[in-house]
């Protein structure tokens, strides 16, 4: 995978987000701890866009995904549930292609 990067800035307003988020779940419904996290990538995925437009398309995906799919919680509850769940797929999937990359770049160098 290519290097990607975020500010400093970006940073420290991702953390914030995070631990806002994370002193919230105390008090809301169980769903919204999922919702927050799910915009907590995207937050990130987006980051990393704009600090490298070249950015692995995985990025791009996952925050299109999220952009698009992170409303159901408010009027698709079992849609919303199946992507949450599937959202670490996604990402597992690249990882395996980049560690099979990675191996074949090895065995052939």
């Amino acid at each position: 995978m290519s290097q990607t990067g975020i500010s400093e800035q970006q940073a420290v307003e991702l953390l914030a987000y995070l631990l806002s988020a994370a002193e919230l779940t105390l008090v809301e419904p169980d769903l919204y701890g999922v919702f927050r996290l799910l915009d907590a990538a995207g937050r990130l995925s987006a980051c990393v866009i704009e600090n490298n437009p070249a950015a692995p398309a995985i990025f791009h995906e996952i925050q299109r995904e999220i952009e698009q799919k992170k409303g159901w919680l408010m009027w698709d509850r079992e849609g919303f549930r199946a992507f949450a769940a599937e959202m670490p797929r996604l990402i597992a999937a690249e990882i395996d292609r980049s560690y099979a990359r990675s191996s074949s770049e090895a065995s052939h160098g």
